[in-house]
């Protein structure tokens, strides 16, 4: 036998190693786009994040609109685990500008006894000078704070099954 055809055979048996292997290791599962509606309670969620957690591990985020629609791409097909965030439209987007926006109380960081669990989710005073909200096109009379819980995939307890192509009216109803 000569070299180049051992190289050949050698690349052959690896290009069917690699077929065997992508096939019993899901690599047809395919992808979604996952689009929906979130609610709270019946509520609709004004603002914040869908985040979608493939069962190839893969996290996809995508953000909800201020009719509580959202749409997240590239989503690994099968199950996956759903986590929502709804942070404070308020909370301040640039942190050397906030003392002059949302206050010096705000600006300097407390102490770490003094940490509040909450802090970054609701602003206790938000100024009515919109130029340093995060998201300053929300109505903010709108927006509601969700328990903490929803901010986990491991903590939600909520999942979903996603087929590969596009996936509408995946609404995500929170209680």
């Amino acid at each position: 036998m000569t070299y180049p055809t051992a190289r050949l055979r050698r690349a052959a048996g690896l290009l069917v190693l690699l077929a065997v292997f992508c096939a019993t290791a899901g690599c047809g599962a395919g992808v979604g786009d996952v689009s929906g509606k979130v609610t709270f309670q019946g509520k609709t969620v004004v603002c914040g994040s869908v985040v979608l957690v493939g069962p190839d591990g893969m996290t996809k985020v995508g953000a909800i609109n201020q009719d509580g629609t959202f749409l997240v791409k590239g989503v690994g097909a099968g199950t996956v685990g759903v986590a929502v965030f709804s942070l404070d439209p308020a909370r301040p987007l640039d942190p050397y500008k906030t003392a002059k926006t949302h206050g010096k109380a705000d600006a300097e960081p407390p102490a770490d006894a003094d940490r509040n669990p909450d802090a970054g989710r609701v602003v206790a005073n938000a100024p009515a000078d919109k130029s340093n909200w995060a998201e300053p096109a929300v109505d903010r009379s709108k927006w509601f704070a969700l328990p903490q819980k929803y901010e986990r995939v491991d903590q939600a307890g909520i999942t979903v099954e996603i087929k590969a192509g596009p996936n509408a009216g995946m609404d995500i109803n929170l209680k």
